[in-house]
C-alpha cells in the first residue's frame, strides 16, 4: 500500500503537474532486497542508493544498517521529508543506527525530477 498526500499537498502537486501518492516497500521486501533474494543487491562501501520518492526514509535507514552504501533520499512532500529528518536524528539519538551510519544517509526534500537534484 502506498501512502496519500494530504488534500494540501496533492492541491500543491496537481498545480506543479506532479503526483503526490506513490507506492512503498514492505520491511520484507527491504530486507529481501539489500540482502539477497535470490541474489544481494550489490551495495559496497562505494556504492550510493538513491530512492526518489523517500517518504519517510525506511529503504536509506535499513540499507544503512545492513550495508556499507551511502543513502541519498529525495522526497517531494514537506510533511515526509521533515518526518524522515525526524525519525533520522531519533534513530541515531536512541541507538538504533551509530553515528556512521546516521552519517550514510543524506535526506532531500526536493523535486526528483528537477534538473540537477539527483
Amino acid at each position: 500500500s502506498g501512502f496519500s498526500a494530504s488534500g494540501e499537498e496533492e492541491e500543491g502537486a496537481a498545480s506543479r503537474g506532479k503526483e503526490a501518492t506513490y507506492g512503498e516497500l514492505s520491511a520484507e521486501g527491504i530486507v529481501q532486497l539489500l540482502t539477497g533474494w535470490p541474489d544481494p543487491f550489490p551495495l559496497g562501501a562505494a556504492s550510493l542508493l538513491v530512492d526518489v520518492g523517500s517518504g519517510v526514509g525506511k529503504l536509506l535507514f535499513a540499507a544503512a544498517l545492513l550495508t556499507q552504501s551511502r543513502g541519498r533520499g529525495v522526497e517531494y512532500v514537506e510533511a515526509r521529508a521533515a518526518l524522515a529528518e525526524r525519525a533520522l536524528a531519533a534513530a541515531a539519538r536512541d541507538g538504533f543506527l551509530t553515528a556512521d551510519e546516521a552519517a550514510r544517509v543524506e535526506l532531500l526534500h526536493a523535486d526528483g525530477t528537477a534538473p540537477g537534484v539527483l
